[in-house]
């Protein structure tokens, strides 16, 4: 369930509009509620509050990677790139539309990769006999422009079966809008080196198993990094799907449930030293539990899985020295599998050659877990697994400008309450996560701060021929800049979905509610404000706030880099 601190947060938010999710009453009149632009009341195909990507005013350059492709089997589709839209770009973004017929066919997992780089990672909308689906996804990458600047061999995979049974054909297309930057103002500054963590050509991920958990990659990097980032993406699949509900080895079988456990994260280790911990996201594909919990709101960023950047600039001190290193990556208590992506992002000095550095410290250590159980009489009913991990990362490196020392410290904290009670299950989930980068030198600091809450809250009963499914998900993220201490730039954005399904009568159909709502805004006066509802399977309304209809930047024009909190470099460049 949502935790009364996050229900406070979305509840005391300066939007007013949707309070109804927090008390349950309707939304005021005088917030002036518009029908939301490209949704169709009655519509049985995807409908997501998510908020348009912002973009510069400009045209972009268009550069197709492939047009309509089908997906029938399980093999990639590789697609010839070539730089034909000149730099500077103020903005690049993967842009890819997906389709699939009326039939049967299993939610699917598709990637798109450029140079084996990972440039995109999500699942599809399961369709129903009646209703095929279609939609649209988008993906900042300006952070990659690197990539763009050479022809390179790219590919995309979504695996898929139709024959009799499995009739679902997909299909899709893609393309990147290079927009040009104009006016005054420097370019915003992207990756000078963008590797990916992989042996895979076709840019495929890794799977990581029980047995063989870890993937190691040996780096020989240049010696004039000033920052470095990781990107990781981390999806359970067969088993470790349902990782959330799974449960103790031991008591799995009696469950009947998967094992493992309830938790799940990313370790990221360097020469075989901890150096950093990723959460993996709770997301619910469309198939997951029951379609009809998915139709025709899918869960949050289900289609479009969001990567997790880790700061690991402290380290860089170490990746500077000239010889090979070893990045690993791990995810703990996996017993199925996961695919995982990872994308290094390196950012150079060009006019040195050399940065010397070291690491100063590093207080991580292998993240530990606590386990708790509690029984009526010889019937076990409570089920409980958390991890509380704090670490700090300091390092320091010695440039033509003088000494930077860079700190990361970062707060994970994890809990999965499991309860049962005859054919009741409910699985309460929290996950929060506070990181904070800070750059400092002889003359300034800057300061990025980041925390997230991730709320999965489950119940489910099935006897007797009746079914009742509820579940809430929450993805809420602040983003603080500082310069000097002083707030510089901050944004807020908030999701909350619910959606249910039930069968209250024997043999009767499924009935079915769902509402997807989303706030975002920033301390530059740009906010989004979008709800969608759903009732048995079909779009009710969507609905925006109509003085609240700027998607936020995700960094405010000319702070560059600001997602890494490096103010500092980025004004020096300019």
């Amino acid at each position: 369930m949502f935790s009364p601190l996050l229900r406070a947060v979305a509840c005391s938010s300066l939007l007013a509009l949707m309070l109804w999710a927090c008390g349950g009453v309707t939304p005021p009149n005088e917030l002036q509620l518009l029908p939301a632009a490209g949704f169709e009341t009655g519509s049985m195909n995807v409908a997501s509050a998510d908020a348009p990507l912002p973009r510069p005013a400009a045209q972009p350059c268009v550069v197709d990677l492939y047009a309509d492709k089908e997906f029938r089997d399980f093999s990639s589709s590789s697609f010839k790139y070539n730089p034909v839209c000149p730099g500077p770009w103020a903005k690049v973004i993967l842009q890819a539309d997906f389709a699939v017929n009326a039939g049967r066919q299993f939610d699917r997992t598709g990637h798109i990769s450029l140079g084996g780089v990972n440039l995109y990672t999500g699942t599809t909308q399961e369709p129903s006999a009646a209703n095929a689906a279609s939609w649209r996804i988008e993906r900042d990458v300006t952070d990659y422009s690197r990539l763009f600047a050479q022809s390179q061999e790219g590919a995309v995979d979504l695996d898929n079966l139709v024959n009799e049974t499995y009739t679902g054909v997909l299909r899709g297309s893609a393309r990147l809008l290079f927009y040009p930057h104009e006016g005054d103002s420097i370019a915003p500054r992207s990756a000078d080196m963008v590797i990916a963590l992989t042996d895979r050509k076709d840019g495929r991920p890794l799977q990581l198993k029980q047995g063989a958990p870890e993937y190691k990659h040996t780096l020989q990097l240049p010696r004039n990094n000033l920052r470095a980032y990781l990107d990781v993406i981390a999806q359970g699949q067969a088993d470790d799907e349902f990782w959330y509900a799974c449960a103790p080895d031991d008591l799995a079988e009696t469950l009947q449930t998967c094992p493992g456990g309830g938790l799940r994260q990313v370790q990221v280790l360097l020469d075989d030293k901890p150096v950093g911990l990723a959460p993996i996201m709770p997301w619910m594909f469309t198939g997951g539990i029951s379609p009809r919990l998915w139709r025709p709101i899918p869960g949050i960023h289900a289609l479009n899985f969001q990567p997790f950047r880790l700061d690991l600039s402290p380290l860089v001190g170490i990746l500077n020295d000239g010889r090979p290193h070893t990045l690993a990556l791990r995810v703990q208590n996996v017993r199925h599998y996961f695919n995982l992506s990872a994308n290094l992002l390196l950012y150079r000095d060009a006019q040195s050659e050399s940065i010397p550095g070291r690491l100063l410290e590093n207080t991580l250590s292998a993240p530990q877990q606590q386990l708790r159980k509690q029984a009526q009489g010889d019937t076990l009913s409570e089920l409980q697994v958390s991890s509380d991990n704090s670490y700090v990362l300091r390092g320091e490196i010695h440039t033509a400008r003088g000494r930077e020392l860079l700190e990361v410290e970062q707060k994970m904290r994890f809990s999965n309450l499991q309860k049962y009670a005859g054919a009741l299950q409910v699985f309460d989930q929290g996950s929060t996560l506070e990181t904070s980068s800070r750059v400092s030198t002889a003359y300034a600091s800057s300061r990025l701060q980041r925390s997230y809450s991730m709320p999965l809250w489950l119940s489910h009963r099935d006897e007797n021929g009746l079914l009742d499914i509820r579940m809430k998900l929450g993805l809420h993220a602040v983003n603080r800049l500082s310069w000097q201490d002083n707030l510089s730039w901050g944004s807020q954005t908030t999701h909350e979905l619910e959606t249910t399904v039930a069968r209250t009568v024997p043999g009767a159909s499924l009935s079915s509610k769902a509402w997807h709502r989303l706030e975002q805004r920033d301390t530059r006066g740009a906010c989004f404000a979008r709800l969608v509802n759903a009732q048995d399977a079909k779009l009710q309304s969507a609905q925006d706030e109509s003085a609240c209809r700027q998607p936020v930047q995700d960094k405010p024009w000319g702070i560059q880099p600001l997602e890494w909190g490096d103010l500092w470099l980025a004004l020096i460049n300019q």
